[in-house]
């Protein structure tokens, strides 16, 4: 098999961070499931060139090694490669060849559920991801899809049931606690969320993400001394994390202790000056105070410059001519 002119125009083509989010799932499932050293190094190999360098040759290589010898790992491999190059029905053709090599390769399971999702297939995209779990229960990725869709399904009951050992898995990932979160309040049971957190803060105290959350949790709750504490936590464990400084500054806002809201905005500024919500936080609590000096106007120029949709234009005025903050809004990062 040869690579036509036409396709190899196709692989010079980069990938976009969420592609590479993508592929390096792939890649970490597939080196679970290789069968060999070799094999694991091929995956290495193959995703290291796809991150760094683009297709490249890759195709030809994968498509040699499949007419040498077929195996369900080089055929979701060039999936791979199809998918990065966004031939994605050459890529799905692959997965049945995939399957029909090796009925419960969980990699080429995964990919076939994401079809039955784009299909609209509800039902069978979650008989799939159910059967995917079973084989590999440790995963990280069937659980994020099937998790998802019973999200977007309003099957709370069973997004929890799946989500809930990923506070051991990856307790590190924002969105299994944005999800976790999201279920129990539609469950109304935002308490459990609140034990599952500290749970989880007594099993990997180590983990700023955990501690960040409990304090997003806090706030949400205006349990205010507490959401500084578990902030300043997370701080502790990373110390140059623009966001969690920012949002200790909003809770020292809350309890009105408007000078050590200021000194933390601002050192989330210096920490991240591309941080928008920092500077609109400093802007209206300098405001706030009758502070509109230079750090002010320079604070509100920020904003303008790095993220204008983040106020609309009447706020933007009225702040930057000295008229008000409308009633009702609050300069907060969350």
């Amino acid at each position: 098999m040869t690579v036509d002119n036409e396709e190899r125009e196709l692989t010079g083509k980069r990938l976009s961070e969420d592609d590479m989010m993508y592929f390096r799932c792939y890649r970490d499932l597939l080196f679970r499931h290789a069968p060999s050293q070799r094999e694991r190094d091929l995956v290495t190999t193959t995703f290291e060139h796809l991150v760094t360098e683009g297709v490249g040759t890759l195709e030809q290589e994968i498509l040699d090694a499949i007419e040498t010898e077929p195996t369900s790992l080089h055929c979701i491999l060039l999936t791979m490669v199809y998918f990065a190059s966004e031939r994605y029905g050459s890529g799905y053709e692959l997965v049945g060849k995939a399957l029909s090599l090796e009925p419960e390769f969980v990699p080429a399971i995964n990919i076939l559920a994401e079809v039955r999702i784009l299909e609209k297939n509800i039902d069978d995209a979650i008989s799939i991801l159910e059967k995917s779990i079973v084989l590999d229960p440790d995963q990280f990725q069937a659980r994020h899809m099937l998790a998802d869709t019973y999200r977007q399904t309003g099957q709370h009951e069973h997004a929890l049931r799946v989500l809930d050992p990923l506070r051991n898995m990856t307790p590190e990932s924002p969105d299994l606690w944005i999800w976790l979160r999201a279920s129990h309040e539609a469950l109304g049971t935002i308490l459990l969320f609140q034990n599952q957190l500290l749970d989880t803060t007594e099993h990997h105290p180590d983990c700023y993400m955990v501690w960040f959350q409990l304090g997003y949790h806090y706030v949400a709750i205006s349990r205010l001394q507490e959401a500084l504490d578990a902030f300043s936590r997370a701080n502790v464990l990373c110390p140059n994390d623009a966001g969690i400084l920012s949002n200790m500054g909003h809770v020292f806002h809350r309890m009105r202790n408007y000078e050590a809201a200021i000194q933390h905005f601002r050192r989330a500024t210096r920490l991240d000056p591309t941080h928008a919500s920092s500077w609109m936080n400093l802007a209206t609590t300098l405001f706030q105070m009758d502070r509109q000096d230079d750090e002010y106007r320079e604070a509100l120029q920020r904003v303008a410059e790095l993220e204008p949709n983040i106020l609309d234009r009447a706020t933007f005025y009225r702040l930057k001519d000295g008229v008000g903050v409308p009633s009702g809004y609050r300069g907060e990062s969350m």
